[in-house]
């Protein structure tokens, strides 16, 4: 399955199309307010079920960050290429930390360092 299918299907369970657009059941006045609601529900079901399998999966992705992905591919951004984008923003994540880290501890430790390579 393409992740093309995958987020049409989120979408329609989430009561849109797949360019974003609300589904007649969930749009209008009246009874129909009654069926946005449940479409509401469906959609938080849909994302729940969604991050559970995420979980599952070990992605790292939080819920917020994961509704994120799942609406810049429903608005046809290639999923392999968010994907690629996701794994480099985390290394230079860890890359930064790393740096702070040694920031942190002064120069002072860096030179400690060096003297019990010697």
């Amino acid at each position: 399955m393409s992740g093309k299918a995958d987020s049409s299907s989120l979408a329609r369970r989430a009561g849109r199309t797949a360019d974003g657009a609300a589904t007649s059941s969930s749009a209008g006045s009246g009874s129909d307010a009654v069926a946005g609601t449940r479409s509401n529900e469906n959609s938080g079901a849909a994302y729940r079920a969604l991050f559970d399998m995420s979980r599952l999966l070990n992605t790292g992705l939080h819920y917020e960050e994961l509704r994120i992905c799942t609406h810049l591919i429903e608005a046809g951004v290639n999923p392999e290429a968010l994907a690629k984008v996701v794994r480099h923003l985390r290394s230079t994540a860890e890359t930064v930390r790393a740096q702070q880290q040694q920031l942190a501890m002064g120069p002072d430790s860096a030179a400690a360092d060096d003297d019990d390579t010697a």
